[in-house]
């Protein structure tokens, strides 16, 4: 019996001791907040964006020419900013200006076979008149004057073509932009 006096008391008095210390534990002062601070100033707020991969514009537009040669003249950078129908660049037009050249010779020429044409279908017409030319003569004279308009038409088409080709040799920015 003595023993089991000597555990209670053993018992009873841990648990004083426990019980005093969270008593102890629980009503000390909390540690000091750890306050940083810094004085006021102004300045502007930036955002930061920050990501992977490629950047490209947008819209994107392809410049180039529907002609090809010899670079002659670049006139603007790598991303320069260029106002809408600024000259960017020049292919060099001997070529071209060759073209048109050959494309009037051309034109010229049918036009002088034109002339000559018109004037052997009034001479076959007088004398169909007359009954000195045959029907066959006068279709025939018929026919080589049609050719000869078809050929002018042709001769027209072939100038227009050659120039705008020349013209193409300056390229031009379609927009403004960079």
């Amino acid at each position: 019996m003595k023993l089991r006096t000597l555990g209670l008391a053993a018992l009873a008095a841990g648990a004083v001791c426990a019980g005093g210390g969270w008593l102890l534990w629980s009503q000390r002062d909390p540690p000091p907040p750890n306050w940083k601070t810094s004085p006021v100033t102004q300045r502007d707020v930036q955002k930061v964006v920050s990501s992977t991969g490629a950047l490209t514009a947008d819209p994107s537009i392809d410049v180039g020419t529907q002609v090809s040669g010899i670079v002659s003249e670049l006139l603007v950078d790598f991303n320069a900013k260029v106002e809408a129908g600024q000259v960017l660049a020049r292919i060099d037009p001997t070529l071209l200006e060759a073209d048109v050249a050959a494309a009037n010779a051309r034109l010229a020429e049918a036009s002088a076979h034109q002339g000559q044409v018109a004037l052997e279908l009034a001479r076959i017409v007088a004398l169909h008149e007359k009954q000195a030319a045959t029907d066959q003569e006068a279709e025939l004279a018929k026919a080589n004057a049609a050719v000869a308009e078809a050929q002018m038409r042709t001769a027209r088409v072939a100038v227009d073509r050659t120039r705008r080709n020349l013209d193409y040799a300056t390229i031009t920015a379609t927009v403004a932009g960079t």
